[in-house]
């Protein structure tokens, strides 16, 4: 008969990585305390973990003292799937397998629907498993849940706490305030800069109040834009160990900031993929569902992000119900196994070849329209130094999303942090800024908007550029260029430039007034120096340019070039407004160029680090949104992450977030009532 330490030795192995769930606070369990931020530790199999002797027992612990006052030993003690007591009645129904081990009934339910059948202790197949007789009244692990109408559709009165006024401010800088009448120029830069702003406001508007917002038609209120989330899971075997762990307390993360309105899926994927759990609300107990079945994961096989897309796709395409903001995050550390490989077209170039491999595994339903309606944005994160970042970024980019370089193993929560920061705070969507020129005679030249779609119309009459959503005081940063006439008059008014946007939740549609772009005409033009802000864009979006060019250099072997390329333009960049001053958006992107610079020393470490760095670098300025890369969610990270305060305030809270602490709980309330 084995020995009482034995016994528990094993409960430990088995469970040392649970999460335990305390009423509506989700936290991780004391026996992985030990992962922590700096300076983890992690047995990397069973086999590593300190063993002890049948025979040695605990000094005072007799045979007679291992048994409780009730004479049940310590296996019938605990639980050993949530590590919690077995108690007797108490409204918890235990049941006791054909091993004689014993567990708490809602728990084997939770592992059989998972498809385990065999016991966590011993590992015995059971040939009679546990039928819950309210399964049919309750929501399957593989059917969408409902949306939950009663806090959907519930009366502003009821949400006055959380009531808040979402609105867009718009900007506009002209590169010079005045041009000399009798002058013409081409290419004359116009700055337009739009933020989303959430103010709390009365419940009650105010008609007075509209001089402190005179753009805007009208606010918006409402509560927090709910979401739909898939998470997409690499678990292949190259995912194994501390990887794993870390991943599982990052999910737990996640799933404790969602709110009931919120909805996840998880889909973890290998050699082929498979959907733990359909779209289930973040109710308390979708929280406590959602752990269980995320502890369930084990790391095996080969890695087929393809069909990890594929189901996230079918799960979000045949959706009964769907929620405002729909969003994917994935994450892998490898290549995948699966993708038609280059080989297969020797004809191509390297890169035409990469091309085809991405596209093989994009479901057409994810990638973005003209009008920026796509199904889903796929958030992407590079796990480690074996990540296929071009894929990653590839599909990340195609679909509207971000791609995070996930540098150190340690540092994927707080990527998670930072992404789901922005998606639980959308402020509005559907914004469109509308350019038109006011005189016949001058007319648009271009438009620079980074990913963001934008059009010419009209032979450079008119504009559009589509910025899809925003979150809440996050910025959009577009450039106009326009041709100009010699001035008839002492002031000219180059352009007039509106913009709409709706409410994520009651679709309404909201515009802003018109504002005129308006410079300056005198007979003798002073010496007025460029516009700071936008000289800032100018310089923004070249070093973006640039780091294209040093990247298709690098990809060709030519790092020399390469680092070349990145040195010049910092030179460039030192001698502008911006870059010559104290400015903190030159700054930045001169550290971010020396950076890339630093990665790119040698073919090996290109490899390793240098290609996900400038990819993810070229997804944050591509789409003016923050990305995980090097520093970058550290609180004094100089580089230009565009972090906006949520986001921040997510990654504090991961920064903070201890094992095991409910003084450290993290909860969505906090957040959802600023909104």
């Amino acid at each position: 008969m084995e020995s009482s330490w034995k016994r528990v030795k094993r409960l430990l192995k088995l469970n040392y990585l649970r999460f335990r769930f305390n009423k509506t606070t989700v936290n991780i369990d004391a026996s992985s305390s030990s992962l922590q931020r700096n300076g983890y530790t992690r047995f990397e199999n069973e086999d590593s973990f300190p063993t002890v002797s049948e025979k040695t027992k605990s000094p005072g612990l007799s045979s007679t003292e291992s048994r409780s006052s009730k004479g049940r030993d310590v296996k019938k003690e605990i639980c050993a799937i949530c590590l919690l007591k077995l108690k007797q009645g108490g409204g918890q129904a235990l049941f006791e397998a054909e091993c004689s081990h014993t567990f708490h009934f809602q728990c084997i339910v939770s592992n059989v629907k998972h498809g385990n059948s065999e016991c966590p202790i011993c590992r015995a197949k059971w040939k009679q498993v546990p039928f819950n007789a309210e399964q049919s009244q309750t929501i399957s692990y593989h059917e969408e849940e409902p949306l939950d109408l009663d806090i959907q559709n519930q009366p502003a009165s009821n949400i006055q706490q959380s009531c808040s006024y979402k609105t867009v401010d718009l900007k506009t800088y002209a590169e010079f305030s005045e041009v000399k009448r009798s002058a013409s120029l081409e290419d004359f830069a116009i700055l337009i800069n739009l933020k989303a702003l959430v103010e709390k406001k009365p419940t009650t508007h105010d008609p007075s109040e509209s001089s402190n917002h005179p753009q805007v038609t009208r606010p918006l209120k409402s509560s927090h834009a709910p979401v739909d989330l898939v998470a997409v899971l690499d678990v292949s075997g190259s995912m194994g160990g501390t990887k794993l762990a870390l991943l599982k307390r990052a999910m737990g993360f996640v799933i404790q900031n969602l709110g009931p309105s919120d909805r996840l899926c998880v889909i973890s994927f290998s050699s082929s993929a498979r959907c733990l759990f359909h779209l289930r609300r973040m109710t308390p107990s979708g929280q406590q569902a959602a752990i269980q079945a995320v502890n369930t994961l084990v790391s095996n096989g080969a890695t087929n992000i393809g069909d990890g897309l594929q189901k996230a796709a079918s799960i979000i395409s045949e959706r009964r119900e769907k929620n405002p903001i729909c969003s994917i995050i994935l994450l892998s550390d490898g290549h995948d196994s699966y993708v038609v490989t280059s080989s297969d077209f020797p004809s191509k170039s390297r890169m035409d070849r990469k091309f085809t491999e991405c596209n093989s595994l994009m479901p057409i339903s994810f990638v973005r329209a003209e009008s920026c309606q796509q199904t889903a944005s796929i958030h992407t994160f590079g796990f480690g130094a074996d990540h296929d970042s071009i894929l990653l970024h590839w599909i990340s980019d195609t679909s509207g999303g971000t791609f995070s370089f996930v540098e150190t193993i340690g540092s994927i929560q707080d990527a998670f942090a930072q992404c789901i920061g922005g998606l639980l705070s959308v402020a509005v969507r559907d914004v469109r800024v509308c350019v038109e020129c006011v005189d016949n005679d001058v007319l648009i030249s271009s438009i620079k908007s980074g990913n963001y779609m934008g059009k010419v119309m009209d032979h450079g009459v008119k504009g559009t550029v589509d910025l899809g959503i925003l979150y809440a005081e996050e910025e959009r940063n577009i450039l106009v260029f326009v041709n100009i006439p010699t001035g008839k008059e002492n002031n000219s008014v180059l352009l007039k430039i509106g913009c709409t946007y709706s409410d994520c939740v009651t679709k309404e549609s909201f515009s802003i007034i018109p504002v005129d772009v308006t410079i300056g005409r005198p007979e003798v033009a002073g010496t007025g120096a460029v516009s700071i802000e936008v000289d800032r864009e100018r310089n923004r979006l070249r070093a973006a340019e640039v780091m294209g060019e040093a990247r298709a250099s690098a990809e060709r072997g030519d790092l020399s070039e390469a680092d070349s390329i990145l040195e010049k333009y910092r030179k460039v960049l030192s001698e502008t407004r911006s870059g010559s001053s104290e400015d903190s958006v030159g700054m930045a992107l001169d550290t971010e160029l020396f950076e890339m610079q630093v990665r790119m020393k040698s073919q090996k470490k290109y490899e390793a680090s240098g290609r996900a760095y400038m990819l993810s670098g070229m997804s944050s300025h591509s789409w003016q949104r923050a990305t995980a890369r090097g520093d970058s969610t550290k609180r004094n990270s100089q580089l230009l992450n565009y972090r906006t305060p949520y986001m921040a305030s997510m990654v504090e809270r991961s920064q903070t977030f201890t094992a095991g602490s409910s003084s450290t709980a993290l909860v969505r309330s906090a957040q959802s009532s600023q909104l």
